[in-house]
């Protein structure tokens, strides 16, 4: 019994030394005459107060704590010595090397606080926690390979160890000799630094996956380097080592390699002077670069597929030319990415379901007598494709069948299982193509264009938006599908609307024709206007207004009224300061007008107005007002309408014309309109524009073919009479070719009335 006690004695001594760290278990473990055996003093080693607790301190070691459930594997039981010095963890996976100390209840692991520990990680306050390679493997934490990244100076910065099975950790020198198992403070530099920054500046430098794969590159004689952690692990800190240089991508035949190779190439492809990315061929799956020179892959064979591309120059004679292909005359074009801007609840997507409409069933569009009927892609993720997006087709007369909705796309998890995603561009931009070829598609509409841009794009930098589009208005380009995108107005009152588009002034640059979606200023039920205000293709279009229209289960359609009035500049700056301010100086000019009894010249009324308007911007205002308030008397003179000192009178034949609004153009009427004479012989001179007018219709028509629709002979004569105050005969022929198409779409309105 002696013995026993004096064991007991001993081993209490043992720990008491080790300064475990609270004084009460110092107390209870002193208290050894109440112990009978070894057993019994192991049992009560370690008081319930002591452990690490919930409410308490948690294990500096695994961060765990005995209030955590059992079976998890993520409790600790363990203590603190009272100095701080040591921890007894619980957890082996923290162990490393340290052997079990079976003589506490539980077993514990003692790790050193300060200085290198057994373990093989460094601990402390302000150090990550790391575990060491798991005791529990079959090979506990063997170190296989060790690969050193030395920085421009040529000292080791920090090394990345693998160990048996694959596992792969990072350290850096401690400065005393030995190891910091932390990346703290580490600036990080891409694998073989010296020498790609010795390699000659024409060298093709090799970036793949790994660095074994890099070392094998390397003794091979080429230039090759890799970054640490593998696959999606690339920072943008290495990106200016590779300024100027020729960059080859070998990625891994796996999923995460192909997305590493992607986002290497987007980092670099403004720094490097060329990135490439060749998949090998015969790489087996998740296969590698060594992988494919132990298949019998060659490093002649390899150096052939990476070569540069041999340049191909294009001369402007080598090119053949073509006419725009236009789907919707003036606005959109075939190949071409359009842009739809205007503020919410203005009727965008039911104009998108008009467009929709017409290109799937050939009725064709204002200024368009008819369309070639095609397929059409939607891409509209925020409505409701059963509740809203459907019906609003359908209410459009859309024929449903060419029509491919176009939101998710299948894709394969890490497991290889299939789920659904979002379409997002321009990862997606193949996906598109395939869609086009799949419904025979000239139009692909992506409203909003911004829900479909990578969640990583920032849509306010302009290159990282050309990018991205680039990519997606090629593949238009390529199937000749036209590209119509929509963005919202911003809140800025700029008096350029190109840069009133929502994000990125690259969204509205890269499109090719602007169509701006606005309040219409004469409607009273909340139409609307769309104005074409940026036109590369051709001139711009007329700004045509439209109402909204519901069928009987309510749901909304438009139908087109029409040319507006307005010039673009109005529409676009409707409610500003500047609109408000032109609006009243409409309403002088006519108080002007009518307390002079004489007609007045553009100069005399600018003057009297003490206004800063050019003189066409007057002329403008003046026409609008042109047999509502205003009377034009004679070239570059204005009155009041009912000036009793000039009574200008129409007088046609009464047959056919009088008092008659409109004209129906059949022969005689044409001969009619020409026959036209006035009592004031001042405006005699439109006589002969008018018969011009009516030989140029018999030469475009010939005699069987003259147009059928209607027009208004009042905005006839007015447009005649407002070229007779310029001597410039482009603005006259201008107005012969505006009446000519105004004819055609009088003829289209009439046919779609029959």
């Amino acid at each position: 019994m002696m013995n026993t006690s004096i064991r007991v004695h001993e081993y209490q001594k043992e720990v008491y030394h080790k300064n475990v760290r609270f004084g009460a278990f110092s107390r209870i473990a002193m208290h050894f005459g109440d112990f009978t055996n070894t057993a019994a003093a192991q049992r009560n080693m370690v008081a319930t107060q002591q452990r690490f607790r919930k409410y308490g301190e948690h294990c500096p070691i695994c961060e765990g704590h005995a209030g955590l459930k059992q079976g998890r594997g993520e409790r600790c039981a363990g203590y603190m010595s009272d100095d701080s010095e040591y921890v007894y963890c619980t957890r082996e996976e923290f162990a490393g090397a340290l052997e079990r100390n079976e003589k506490t209840q539980p077993a514990t692991f003692c790790h050193k606080m300060h200085g290198p520990c057994n373990c093989g990680t460094q601990h402390g306050p302000d150090l990550k926690i790391v575990p060491p390679p798991s005791m529990k493997k079959s090979d506990p934490g063997r170190i296989v390979n060790e690969y050193n990244y030395y920085d421009e100076r040529g000292r080791v910065a920090y090394q990345s160890v693998r160990y048996e099975p694959k596992d792969f950790k990072q350290r850096q020198p401690d400065g005393k000799g030995g190891w910091s198992w932390t990346m703290k403070g580490v600036t990080l530099v891409p694998y073989r630094l010296p020498e790609l920054l010795k390699a000659a500046p024409d060298a093709t430098i090799y970036i793949v996956e790994g660095e074994k794969d890099a070392d094998r590159l390397a003794h091979a004689g080429l230039v090759a380097t890799c970054n640490v952690g593998g696959a999606g692990k690339w920072d943008e800190s290495y990106n200016r080592y590779f300024k100027g240089r020729r960059v080859v991508l070998l990625p891994d035949n796996d999923k995460a390699g192909r997305e590493h190779a992607q986002k290497v190439t987007q980092a670099l492809h403004d720094i490097a002077k060329d990135v490439r990315t060749v998949e090998l061929p015969g790489l087996p799956d998740k296969g590698d670069v060594s992988d494919w020179f132990e298949g019998k892959g060659t490093q002649e064979e390899l150096e052939t597929l990476c070569a540069p591309r041999k340049r191909t120059f294009t001369y402007a004679s080598e090119v053949k030319e073509e006419p725009v292909d236009w789907l919707w005359k003036r606005r959109i074009a075939r190949g071409c990415f359009t842009l739809l801007v205007g503020d919410p609840g203005l009727g965008k997507s039911t104009i998108i379901a008009n467009i929709i409409a017409a290109n799937t069933t050939g009725r064709g569009l204002p200024d368009n007598n008819e369309m070639k009927q095609g397929g059409v892609i939607l891409m509209s993720p925020e409505d409701s494709m059963s509740m809203t997006v459907v019906p609003r087709l359908r209410a459009a007369g859309a024929n449903l069948k060419k029509v491919l909705l176009l939101n998710e796309v299948e894709d394969f998890d890490s497991d290889g299982q299939p789920y659904m995603r979002p379409v997002s561009f321009p990862e997606d931009a193949h996906i598109l193509a395939e869609a086009i070829k799949d419904v025979g598609a000239t139009l692909a509409i992506i409203d909003p264009v911004l829900s479909m841009l990578n969640g990583k794009i920032d849509a306010h930098k302009d290159h990282a938006v050309r990018q991205a589009l680039t990519q997606v208005t090629r593949v238009a380009d390529q199937h000749k599908c036209a590209l119509l995108g929509v963005v919202h107005l911003n809140k800025g009152q700029n008096a350029n609307a190109l840069y009133r588009s929502s994000s990125s002034i690259a969204f509205i640059a890269m499109a090719r024709v602007g169509l701006f979606v606005v309040p219409d200023p004469d409607s009273d039920e909340g139409g609307g206007v769309l104005v074409n205000h940026k036109n590369n293709l051709a001139p711009t279009a007329l700004s045509l207004r439209y109402s909204f229209k519901q069928t009987d289960d309510e749901i909304g359609y438009i139908t087109w009224e029409g040319e507006s009035p307005y010039s673009d500049s109005e529409l676009l700056n409707q409610n500003t300061p500047t609109n408000n301010k032109r609006s009243e100086q409409a309403d002088d000019l006519v108080a002007i007008l009518k307390q002079h009894s004489e007609a007045m010249t553009l100069e005399e009324i600018r003057a009297q107005l003490r206004t800063e308007q050019t003189p066409d911007a007057l002329k403008m205002m003046l026409s609008r007002k042109v047999g509502s308030e205003v009377m034009r008397v004679a070239r570059g003179r204005y009155t009041y309408v009912g000036n009793p000192l000039y009574d200008v009178t129409v007088v046609t034949n009464v047959t056919s014309v009088t008092s008659v609004n409109s004209v129906t153009n059949d022969e005689s009427n044409i001969s009619n309109i020409t026959n036209i004479t006035f009592e004031d012989e001042r405006l005699a001179e439109v006589e002969p524009i008018l018969r011009q007018q009516k030989s140029l219709f018999w030469a475009n028509h010939g005699d069987n073919d003259m147009p059928t629709g209607t027009i208004n002979a009042d905005e006839y004569l007015r447009r005649l009479l407002i070229c007779l105050d310029s001597d410039d005969g482009s603005q006259i022929k201008a107005a012969k070719d505006d009446i000519e198409r105004r004819l055609n779409i009088g003829r289209s309105r009439q046919e779609v009335r029959e």
